[in-house]
């Protein structure tokens, strides 16, 4: 084939494989010179780029864990490619936020920490221990590495780090300390007396007159 080419790579017929051959390459110089991605961002937060390609893979990997859990269950037209983006971005936003601020708090994981808590992940367990032959299929089939897969896992505790230290913590005036001081300790006197309805009532039966009245007030 190659040699049928070069045979009648003449004339008319080598300029034109010339033409096929120049535009894609001045196309992509073009796209290149004037800094248009081919990956366009899908959002920026505080200078993070969250590309396209990154959205969408996040919402794959978002329907498969929903195909996974729900088994059966799973109805594609419930889970709209419209809708799923639209809770993958906001959690995507969520998380790059909780990134910067867990960089900017020098939050940190160790790896004898990471590895530990891999080691717990019960689908990676095989009767009560860690199979390493189950954990790296599992890594494989993610089309990831183990250090990228460790990576990912220390970020999601870093995060997870900063929002329990968030949700665990609480600003108190002196003024709500000490109102909850005073109610907590506060005291209260009473007295009772016990009274029998029936020693009271005795043989007393009402008459119709009687009850329309009470009823009517």
């Amino acid at each position: 084939m190659l040699l049928a080419i070069r045979e009648k790579a003449q004339g008319w017929f080598a300029w034109l494989i010339v033409g096929f051959i120049t535009i894609p390459f001045a196309l992509w110089g073009i796209q290149s010179y004037l800094g248009v991605s081919s990956n366009p961002a899908a959002v920026t937060v505080d200078g993070t780029e969250i590309t396209q390609q990154q959205v969408e893979q996040e919402v794959r990997q978002f329907r498969d864990r929903l195909r996974n859990q729900l088994g059966k269950a799973y109805r594609p037209e419930l889970f709209n490619d419209k809708m799923l983006r639209k809770q993958v971005m906001e959690q995507m936003i969520n998380d790059a936020v909780l990134s910067e601020t867990a960089d900017d708090w020098n939050l940190r994981i160790s790896d004898d920490f990471v590895r530990q808590y891999i080691q717990s992940i019960p689908y990676f367990q095989s009767n009560g221990r860690f199979n390493v032959q189950a954990y790296n299929t599992a890594v494989r089939n993610q089309g990831m590495t183990q250090r990228g897969f460790e990576e990912g896992i220390r970020e999601d505790l870093v995060k997870q780090q900063l929002r329990n230290g968030i949700a665990g913590s609480a600003i108190a005036t002196d003024y709500e300390l000490n109102e909850s001081i005073r109610l907590r300790d506060q005291e209260r006197e009473t007295t009772y007396m016990l009274v029998s309805g029936e020693k009271l009532a005795g043989d007393y039966q009402p008459s119709d007159e009687e009850l329309k009245a009470y009823y009517d007030s």
